[in-house]
């Protein structure tokens, strides 16, 4: 998808912002986390998909034909950390907004959480001169069930 293709859908989308409950993001979901056991990483994959489905019925997130998600931390200090270790956390995020299957229930604002449905921007991990405030959260750019008045199709 090019980058002025990808731009004129978040104009018009509706912009939610949802502060995780998080300090730093779960050792077991870290990229590099090499010794945690399946049980703990689906133990919090779960936590995580369950707080975030909370956060987007408290905002009033609409059924949308697609969405945007890019999740940012802010961690206080410059460290140096990999932004890429954060795309498992992203996809515990994108699973509890998507609809489920047979083993959970997301809150299915998307059919999916594939390309189709929902566009995962890379993580990003803010400095403090960028970012003063410590903490996680998810922007969620949403294009409303507004298309299917015009023949789109928006459901499977």
């Amino acid at each position: 998808m090019g980058a002025a293709r990808g731009v004129s859908r978040l104009i018009g989308s509706a912009h939610f912002k949802l502060a995780l409950p998080y300090d730093r993001p779960p050792k077991p979901l870290w990229g590099n986390a090499r010794d945690g056991h399946w049980g703990q990483r689906s133990k919090w994959s779960r936590i995580i998909r369950s707080d975030v489905k909370f956060l987007a019925r408290e905002a009033k997130i609409p059924i949308s034909t697609h969405l945007d998600v890019l999740l940012s931390w802010a961690p206080g200090d410059n460290r140096r950390r990999d932004a890429d270790n954060m795309w498992p956390m992203l996809k515990a995020c994108c699973d509890g907004l998507a609809r489920g299957n047979r083993h959970f229930v997301g809150l299915d604002l998307v059919p999916d959480d594939t390309s189709k449905w929902m566009t995962k921007h890379a993580p990003l991990i803010m400095a403090p001169n960028e970012c003063p405030v410590k903490g996680m959260w998810l922007d969620i750019w949403a294009q409303p069930v507004v298309a299917a008045l015009i023949g789109e199709e928006t459901r499977p």
